[in-house]
């Protein structure tokens, strides 16, 4: 059986309004481990949410700030299949968000460990969906394939030759393909370090300008990594004259 993703390596989004309501969950999480930031759902609306995606979101619902459907509808748009843990007193409000989109729903006063967990089963149920629909782990894009059990990468039947830290940017950039990536998310991943941004870009750039030299060999494509002006890097999921087309 594959390994599932230690709490760890999990990062997660809460999204809720000033004030008490979700505060110990941020704490409680942050005590496991967990990569935590916050977003209030007018962030989330406007698209102030950061630029990589979480693993799981746990949404604070508050009609007040913003239509908990438009936020929801939001996060689709923003960050696809990412599961949704929503926090609700109402029953009514509670239906209507999961018929939005929601992956869950959990009560307000339920305990924040309790939050916590259902926030993580849910996190290991998207992981354990993404090895189903591919069990042998890999992932494709375009003529890449990105073996993660083996570490290794290939562009058809040709193994390309990456440092370590190369692969792990590479796979990184493969698990959100056509979504920009910030370079400091980048560093993070590929290094288990973390420098501030000027430093990050630098460093992050010095890897991309050889991932791509390597691509092109390899493939004769060299548009795979697209530079995000101000964000970062995504990797292209289909060539761009095809995306023109």
């Amino acid at each position: 059986m594959q390994a599932l993703e230690t709490a760890a390596e999990t990062t997660v989004m809460v999204v809720r309004t000033a004030g008490v309501l979700g505060k110990d969950l941020v704490s409680d999480l942050e005590a496991r481990g967990w990569h935590v930031w916050e977003r209030t759902p007018v962030d989330v609306v406007e698209g102030r949410v950061g630029s990589y995606p979480p693993d799981v979101v746990v949404l604070y619902a508050d009609p007040a700030s913003a239509d908990p459907a438009l936020v929801l509808h939001s996060l689709d748009e923003l960050f696809g299949a990412v599961p949704v843990l929503a926090v609700a007193d109402d029953p009514e409000l509670a239906k209507s968000l999961l018929q939005s989109g929601a992956s869950a729903w959990i009560s307000p006063i339920a305990a924040p460990e309790l939050i916590a967990l259902q926030a993580r089963a849910l996190q290991r149920l998207a992981v354990s969906a993404r090895y189903a629909s591919d069990p042998a782990g890999v992932i494709r894009v375009r003529s890449l394939k990105v073996d993660t059990l083996r570490c290794e990468v290939w562009a058809g039947n040709k193994r390309i030759d990456l440092t370590p830290t190369e692969y792990r940017i590479l796979h990184t950039l493969a698990r959100h393909p056509g979504r920009a990536l910030s370079s400091d998310y980048l560093l993070q991943q590929s290094t288990g370090s973390e420098l501030p941004m000027p430093g990050a870009r630098e460093v992050v750039k010095v890897h991309i300008a050889r991932l791509r030299r390597k691509l092109r060999e390899a493939t004769g494509e060299g548009d795979f990594i697209r530079n995000v002006r101000n964000v970062g890097y995504l990797l292209e999921r289909r060539r761009r004259g095809a995306r023109r087309s």
